[in-house]
């Protein structure tokens, strides 16, 4: 084999290794999506469940004000989902259009909505009269189940975060580990090229200046 060939070779080992290294990397990332997507799966699993329990209250609510009762719970229950479903649009379009800032702050995003749900029922509460008019109870409950949801998101936001922090880094060490042990095989490689150079009596320094 001559001495192009025996570079030639070990360039194409090296590039080989990198490849892999590369698809590990994607692999991971595979993952990392496909934990996200079940994180989506969940949400909308407990919107169900809200949803179902709103029809199951309407259910056994009293003859007497029915009507009022399914008025408060209905549409502050919709109103409540359609603004919570907006909020987490909103910043997930935002997580993604804005991933080196906005991104990079999930937890942070994702506090924003519940607090200022949880402001918003307070103040319903503190200024609601001795009479409750039927719009003054529809933004308590919608107000009520958005913070709830807020929260519920900020949980999951911050697991999340965790997770992906704890497989960020593991992945991180894997592959230095892994890089570090192609180099030092790379450099074995090397060595014996330049053994082997050495052996026919050409210099690895000459060879590399005549090409």
């Amino acid at each position: 084999m001559s001495e192009a060939d025996t570079k030639l070779a070990i360039l194409e080992r090296q590039k080989q290794r990198m490849a892999d290294l590369t698809k590990e990397n994607r692999d991971q990332d595979t993952k990392l999506k496909a934990k996200d997507a079940e994180l989506e799966k969940a949400e909308k699993e407990q919107q169900r469940m809200e949803r179902e329990k709103a029809k199951l209250d309407k259910r056994v609510k009293h003859s007497s004000g029915r009507a009022e009762r399914l008025a408060v719970d209905g549409i502050g229950s919709t109103g409540a989902q359609l603004l919570n479903f907006g909020e987490q649009a909103l910043l997930d379009y935002l997580s993604a259009a804005f991933p080196k800032s906005f991104g990079t702050h999930q937890v942070l995003s994702k506090s924003v909505p519940p607090m200022l749900a949880l402001t918003w029922y307070l103040v319903e509460i503190f200024t609601m009269g001795q009479q409750v008019k039927l719009g003054k109870q529809m933004r308590i409950t919608a107000a009520n189940i958005l913070a709830n949801l807020g929260f519920v998101h900020l949980g999951q936001a911050y697991w999340r975060d965790q997770d992906t922090k704890k497989a960020t880094a593991t992945q991180l060490g894997q592959s230095l580990e892994e890089i570090s042990s192609a180099k030092e095989s790379l450099q074995d490689e090397l060595d014996k090229a330049k053994a082997l150079l050495k052996a026919k009596g050409i210099a690895f320094g000459s060879v590399s200046g005549e090409e």
